[in-house]
């Protein structure tokens, strides 16, 4: 998953499924491993704690103004952390979909 707000703004939790199940694939044709198995095993989680690039905005597609206004308490910083883990969220269940896990 993308850490730095310009990349992660141009990502949609669909699009980071289909490249991460590519990867899947890969990993599966080298390793001989099944399909099913990496997926099975996996962990999905943002690639370090914090976000890089915050007082770009990018992610949010918004200016630090509209981000204000929506929730005057909420930084830049907490709107992109929660975009992230809810882009884990739907990933999560996209990928649970694909590979019929439950």
């Amino acid at each position: 998953m993308p850490t730095d707000s310009t990349n992660l703004g141009r990502e949609t939790p669909q699009s980071l499924s289909i490249l991460l199940s590519d990867y899947w694939v890969a990993v599966s044709h080298t390793s001989g491993v099944s399909i099913d198995q990496v997926a099975a095993q996996s962990l999905l989680a943002p690639a370090r704690c914090c976000l890089k690039n915050i007082g770009r905005v990018g992610a949010a597609n918004e200016s630090a103004c509209v981000i204000a206004e929506r929730d005057p308490a909420s930084t830049i910083e907490e709107s992109l952390v929660e975009k992230a883990f809810a882009y884990l969220r739907e990933m999560s269940q996209i990928l649970r979909d694909k590979y019929d896990m439950k």
